[in-house]
């Protein structure tokens, strides 16, 4: 009995010692391209990222994808990445159906799950950002300052003519 005990505590203490063994090197970083500079509901868009294994080596192959959760909704997205050009480098086509706040993340294949924190997606359509944004500021003030200018001018021809029909003689 002492002995099987014994035998039982060497395994048991050898194993805790191989855990750390096990698990060395196992994390990874996942480094995302340049993002757009703001993500609008119902747009697609091709995101790039780099997955490196220690912050160095890239992980080729991997099944990868971007998660994103909506927490207000609990909707939950997936977008799987497809390996795109250099190694441990995939791409990804994300798009999403709501705006608010989403909270994503990229599985990085056999590596934990690589947090990236909360996305701001914007619920208004493309085509009126787009009309917004092609009205510029200065066209506005020419309108304005052309309403005015009318406006003076009109208020003129209206004293001019309102002066001569009051002038004695003048009228017949």
């Amino acid at each position: 009995m002492k002995r099987l005990t014994a035998i039982g505590m060497l395994t048991t203490g050898l194993l805790i010692l191989a855990a750390p063994a096990a698990i060395a090197g196992g994390w990874a970083i996942t480094s995302m391209d340049e993002l757009p500079g703001e993500f609008r509901a119902g747009e697609t868009y091709q995101l790039g990222y780099t997955i490196l294994q220690h912050g160095k080596t890239p992980v080729e192959g991997a099944e990868t994808e971007i998660t994103a959760r909506n927490p207000s909704t609990g909707e939950t997205l997936r977008f799987v990445g497809q390996a795109d050009g250099k190694p441990g480098h995939y791409v990804a086509e994300v798009t999403f159906p709501d705006g608010g706040a989403w909270m994503w993340s990229v599985t990085q294949g056999d590596f934990a799950v690589h947090e990236l924190g909360e996305l701001l997606v914007s619920s208004a359509p493309a085509a009126a950002v787009a009309a917004t944004a092609s009205l510029p500021i200065w066209g506005l003030v020419l309108a304005a300052a052309t309403a005015i200018a009318l406006g003076v001018f009109a208020t003129r021809l209206v004293a001019v003519i309102t002066r001569r029909s009051a002038k004695p003689g003048l009228a017949d």
